[in-house]
């Protein structure tokens, strides 16, 4: 995968509106793909959660706790503003 071309518009900003969280791993291979996804999100409803992973979500405790706390806060979000 060619990291240097370019992901997506650079003009683009706040394309999605709608609440987001991002769960993305810092080995891996889409990591600047997912990031891109993160920065076309409106940056007052986006949450950025790393996991010490690649592609596949880490199932030991302290990550899956991490993860659930920003689902339910997005769910939140979303729900009640």
């Amino acid at each position: 995968m060619n990291s240097e071309r370019a992901l997506y518009d650079a003009n683009l900003e706040n394309v999605v509106k709608l609440p987001s969280v991002h769960i993305v791993g810092k080995e891996d291979d889409i990591l600047p793909h997912s990031l891109a996804l993160y920065e076309l999100c409106n940056e007052g409803t986006a949450s950025l959660i790393y996991h010490s992973k690649g592609h596949m979500i880490p199932r030991d405790q302290e990550t899956v706790k991490v993860m659930a706390r920003s689902i339910r806060t997005l769910i939140n979000r979303a729900m009640f503003g």
